[in-house]
């Protein structure tokens, strides 16, 4: 996500420059827009349209009432001592201005107020700057304007419409109205208070935003908002206090509904979630949560819990997702409806504290999967299995696979392969991944399904099938060709570039050497070597610009093992590096470097070569 805050904070000398001596008059006649200051230094009112022909200072109190301000200079900046309030007026820049910014240091109210085009020159995205100030905005609009960004300020918004507002250490509260395009954003300490508002947008970000944030230690309050349109992602918060009442969020392909990190959740309540990836997610929270009355349609999480704190969740549905719930920390789900999921809940070791009186329905493969080596059955739930399900319940557990050559030690790098019941294998290169070891339809007949482990490591392979069991480490032996290839030399001699290439141990098929010229693929070459063997390479290049240039020499095969850290490998490329001279007829020329000296007063142009090699040689 774009971080607004350090863009705000540049900006800032921006806003704090000295202004010179203008004019203000009522007429806008001209064309030419002057850079010099508008001063209110004694208490004004404006009753009929201006045009401001500069940038206006205003240091002590300008009423502005049922009239239209139009401004030719750069902005409007409201200090320390000034008040600047708006009634029933609009504000615009003049046809030739770009926009204009509003900078608040004092106290500004907008009352039935439209600003217009209120985007600071030098940077569109920010229209509004408050600094140390307060704002009171009622039944306000801003148009075609970039958003509010307030530092140490108070805020307070009613039934008014902006395109965005990002707050920093500041107490803000919105209540009705709308925000489009931009979202709001909570920096630091201080609070925002978000009631009856539509927030919504249709523009595309160049980077992932969500429509409203909370970071680094800030308080959020939503109460009746909604939330839709290009947003990736709805609510999030992060080191902070949440509580959400009366919110509704439509993300068609959004990222996520609402996700929190290391965030104080007080409540979730009565949210409502439809076309996201994940629908809540509530990771490092150390505060027990409630969360109630919800609605959630996601296509993977309905709900995914990684927190310490206990959380409580009733009342509430969570359908149409690969997962109706993940917890991975203490859990309650009481009186919950799981629809039309492909697995219910999914469980690990000791999360689940409490399953009751919840409604699975229309699983795809079973409603609990629970992490346990022994059977655990929860009662007082229902199950209305889909035509496809395999089970109500199942039961999984972390299985230890590896691979080891004939020799005993561990193959790094090998391609390990866990399937079971026909579906899609699981693939790592070693250690732990979970498995399903059984399941039932009533917790007394148990299925212990079978799990097929492959490994393989270039062309060697091995398969054996197995039962998961508890601290059993499923360790398959690869035939392993413990052959070494290495480049052993690389030289230039007039157009050709020749390759020496070696092996130890046993032959290696499909070797690919392939050159780099400059970093840059130039032309590859693909052969077989015998035990020990050695082969000279060569290959031809024309056509290159003159100038110092670097030759790189590869080679690999999928007969190679790797080694520990790679060490086998590491002798498989050889660097040179000419200084390239092109002749008359545009061909590259190769000529030693005592030769070069012995024709220097040659009235062609030659090759002058140095060579310089880097890699090891064996």
């Amino acid at each position: 996500m774009f971080d607004l805050k350090i863009a705000f904070l540049l900006l800032l000398p921006l806003v704090m420059s000295t202004f010179v001596a203008g004019q203000c008059c009522d007429v806008p006649p001209i064309h030419i827009l002057s850079n010099e200051m508008v001063l209110i230094s004694t208490k004004e009112v404006w009753t009929t349209d201006v045009f401001v022909n500069g940038t206006l200072v205003v240091d002590d109190e300008l009423m502005i009432t049922g009239a239209e301000v139009v401004m030719g200079g750069a902005g409007i900046s409201v200090t320390e001592n000034g008040t600047l309030i708006l009634t029933d007026s609009r504000v615009s820049p003049h046809p030739n201005n770009t926009g204009f910014y509003l900078e608040n240091r004092g106290r500004l109210e907008l009352n039935g107020a439209v600003l217009e085009g209120c985007s600071d020159p030098g940077n569109s995205l920010i229209g509004l700057y408050l600094v140390s100030s307060s704002l009171i905005m009622d039944d306000s609009m801003m148009i075609s304007s970039g958003l509010i960004h307030c530092q140490s300020s108070s805020v307070r918004i009613r039934d008014s419409s902006i395109s965005g507002l990002v707050s920093s250490e500041s107490d803000c509260t919105l209540k009705g109205g709308n925000v489009t395009s931009m979202g709001l954003t909570q920096y630091g300490k201080g609070k925002m208070e978000v009631m009856d508002v539509d927030v919504t947008s249709s523009i595309s970000f160049s980077s992932p935003i969500s429509a409203i944030s909370s970071l680094d230690g800030g308080e959020l309050v939503l109460e009746d908002v909604r939330i839709e349109g290009s947003y990736d992602g709805g609510i999030y918060a992060r080191n902070g206090v949440l509580s959400v009442s009366r919110v509704s969020i439509s993300l068609q392909d959004g990222l996520y509904g609402l996700r929190s990190e290391n965030t104080s959740v007080v409540l979730l309540d009565e949210m409502e979630i439809d076309g996201t990836l994940e629908g809540m997610t509530l990771l490092g929270t150390d505060s027990d949560v409630v969360a109630r009355n919800c609605i959630v349609h996601a296509n993977y999480t309905g709900l995914l819990y990684g927190g310490m704190g206990t959380l409580t969740a009733y009342t509430s549905k969570f359908q149409g997702s690969t997962y109706g719930a993940i917890v991975k920390g203490p859990t309650i789900l009481e009186r919950i409806i799981f629809e039309d999921n492909l697995i219910g809940i999914m469980a690990e070791e000791g999360s689940l504290k409490k399953v009751e009186r919840c409604i699975f329905t229309d699983f795809e493969k079973w409603g609990i999967e629970e992490e346990a080596w022994s059977i655990r059955i929860w009662p007082d739930n229902s199950f209305e299995p889909g035509q496809e399900a395999k089970g109500t319940y199942a039961w999984w557990g972390r299985v230890n696979v590896s691979a080891r050559s004939e020799e005993g030690f561990e193959v790094e790098g090998a391609e390990l392969k866990l399937g079971t019941m026909g579906e899609v294998p699981v693939r790592i290169s070693a250690g732990e991944v979970g498995m399903v070891w059984g399941y039932s339809n009533d917790g007394d007949t148990v299925a212990a399904p079978l799990i097929n482990v492959s490994a393989r490591w270039g062309t060697s392979s091995a398969f054996r099938t197995a039962r998961p069991m508890e601290m059993v480490v499923h360790s398959l032996v690869l035939t392993l060709r413990l052959s070494d290839i290495s480049v052993t030399d690389i030289r230039m001699i007039d157009h050709t570039l020749e390759v020496d290439v070696a092996v130890r141990g046993p032959g290696v098929r499909d070797v690919r050497a392939t050159i780099y010229v400059d970093g840059s693929y130039r032309t590859s070459e693909l052969f077989d070597l015998g035990p020990n063997g050695t082969v000279t390479l060569s290959f031809t290049l024309r056509g290159l610009d003159g100038g110092e240039r670097n030759f790189t020499a590869s080679v690999l095969s999928r007969d190679e093992y790797s080694g520990a850290d790679g060490a086998l490998t590491a002798n498989n490329e050889m660097s040179i590096t000419f200084m390239v001279k092109v002749d008359k007829d545009s061909d590259v020329l190769y000529v030693p470097l005592a030769l070069c000296i012995m024709f220097v007063s040659i009235a062609f142009v030659v090759i002058v070569g140095y060579v310089k090699k880097s890699g090891p040689k064996v």
